[in-house]
């Protein structure tokens, strides 16, 4: 272990920093904070008060400086001692060009504790977790598959019946089928089939077509309202959230019900699904014209294919980030790490074993956070704002390109997707962004006026730092891809969506 006093001017004080690296990863700074330091500050605030206070007895701006520096000075003190050691840390870590994970830790242990009375002089202690240095690894000759993701005219029907269920009509049939969503009481039983007392007791709404056990939802069709049915209703899903949705109860209390319970028919509720016909056409596609049910086939799979396109670049992008983080011999400060998420957790429950069982799942995004950020900085890769300029405008030039397309074929429709045929598919290290902008445009405009409108609506655009985030991350996300595809062995491969799904369910 080394340590070097390093001078630093902070608020214009000379303070004392010495530093002492504790490990490979980890260091600890000192800080040493003398009387002059902070008390003409706090003499100076402390006037202040002592001119504003209004205390009975005193007249305003009598109240003597002692009684003042009694009831405040002590608050003053710590609060401009801490102002002190915020800034005195920040500027040396960045003097020094120190490259720390996370935020520097106060140490409780060695620092001198702010409440003791009659010191003049403090010393405070922070522990830094340090940046591992490193070479990213692009294994060039590692392949990599680019999914063309297929869809072919089964996955066509099933998104037609989906879409004639969504735009169909609910009715209220007398007896209950397969498909049927059912409303009705659940009750707990004894071991003897009666009501249990003090019993689970709860109306819910069950989906019969979304029940696991054949012989549970054998029980509940041919049922009509007033009818009742024993059933297990931890056999209904074999999902524990869902099963405690039907009862009604907390999450943690699933395992322990052991109980059948009486169902008892209150409602059925059925989807008919609408008629394939020129009605259906222009709910789902306003502002298109198709009249076939060829057409509207056709037209679901050509948005199915788009989805499935940005599907399959997330999973290139989640594959390479993977293979990157493998090839990558990095380390980390993981015990100064494990401290750093316990102590600033949000969490009311958080335990260091908690955060000892967790810590494994975060490993991985904390490397590919140090990687991405040495990988930009090796290519030079760089998001301007003209950049982000365009992009909005590209974003807002198509959509009125869409529109155009269509404005002949009806003038009183918004051009919307009522359907969505993209499917939830996780994947790390990736970010997913939509951006939904109202605008209006006039056809009659100039090129150069239309341009203008671009500009302006790029610029309120940029004002907003949540979506200018959102696209820069988007950007650099685009320009990360492009660099990963010019350098891995990329291999083109046809794939069914069904297997896709199972890929995506075997790396998870």
């Amino acid at each position: 272990m080394t340590e070097s006093p390093e001078p630093l001017l902070t608020n214009n004080l000379q303070m004392n920093i010495t530093r002492e690296n504790t490990g490979e990863l980890t260091a600890t700074v000192k800080i040493e904070i003398e009387k002059n330091d902070y008390q003409p500050i706090v003499d100076k605030k402390l006037k202040e008060y002592q001119r504003k206070a209004n205390i009975p007895g005193f007249r305003p701006g009598h109240v003597p400086f002692g009684m003042v520096k009694k009831m405040y000075g002590k608050a003053i003190m710590m609060d401009e001692i801490n102002t002190i050691l915020s800034d005195s840390i920040n500027k040396y870590i960045e003097d020094n060009k120190i490259d720390v994970i996370g935020h520097p830790l106060p140490n409780h242990e060695k620092n001198t504790p702010l409440e003791l009375e009659e010191i003049d002089n403090y010393t405070f202690h922070f522990d830094l977790g340090l940046s591992p240095e490193f070479e990213v690894v692009i294994p060039e000759k590692l392949k990599l598959n680019q999914y063309t993701i297929t869809v072919n005219d089964e996955l066509v029907d099933k998104y037609v019946k989906d879409i004639r269920k969504k735009y169909g009509k609910y009715v209220n049939p007398e007896t209950t089928e397969e498909n049927d969503m059912i409303f009705g009481d659940f009750t707990e039983l004894d071991d003897k089939g009666n009501a249990k007392e003090d019993g689970i007791k709860n109306s819910s709404y069950i989906y019969l077509e979304h029940i696991t056990d054949k012989a549970t939802k054998k029980k509940l069709i041919g049922l009509k309202i007033g009818d009742k049915a024993v059933v297990d209703p931890t056999k209904m899903t074999d999902k524990e959230h869902e099963t405690a949705y039907l009862l009604g109860v907390k999450l943690e209390q699933v395992a322990d019900i052991k109980s059948n319970f009486e169902f008892s028919v209150k409602a059925i509720n059925r989807v008919e699904p609408a008629a394939i016909d020129n009605e259906l056409f222009e709910k789902v596609f306003k502002h298109e014209v198709i009249t076939s049910e060829e057409q509207f086939r056709a037209r679901i799979k050509a948005d199915a294919t788009a989805n499935f396109g940005r599907e399959a670049e997330k999973q290139f992008m989640s594959d390479a980030v993977a293979a990157i983080i493998k090839e990558t011999n990095i380390s980390l400060p993981d015990e100064f790490l494990k401290r750093f998420f316990l102590e600033t957790s949000k969490e009311e429950d958080v335990t260091k074993e908690k955060i000892d069982a967790e810590y494994p799942g975060y490993v991985d995004v904390l490397k590919w956070q140090l990687i991405e950020n040495k990988i930009i900085r090796d290519n030079n890769l760089a998001v301007t704002e003209d950049e982000i300029r365009e992009y909005i405008k590209g974003f807002f030039r198509q959509g009125k390109k869409e529109e155009e397309h269509n404005h002949e074929h009806d003038h009183e429709h918004e051009h919307h997707h009522d359907h969505d045929h993209g499917h939830d598919h996780e994947h790390e290290h990736h970010h997913d962004h939509e951006h939904d902008h109202e605008h209006d445009h006039h056809h009659e405009e100039s090129p150069a006026t239309d341009e203008s409108r671009l500009d302006h609506i790029a610029n309120t655009i940029m004002q907003n730092k949540e979506e200018m985030k959102k696209i820069n991350d988007t950007l650099y996300d685009t320009k990360m891809l492009t660099l990963f595809r010019s350098k891995l062995k990329v291999e083109n491969k046809e794939i069914s969506y069904e297997e896709f799904i199972k890929l995506g369910a075997s790396q998870k």
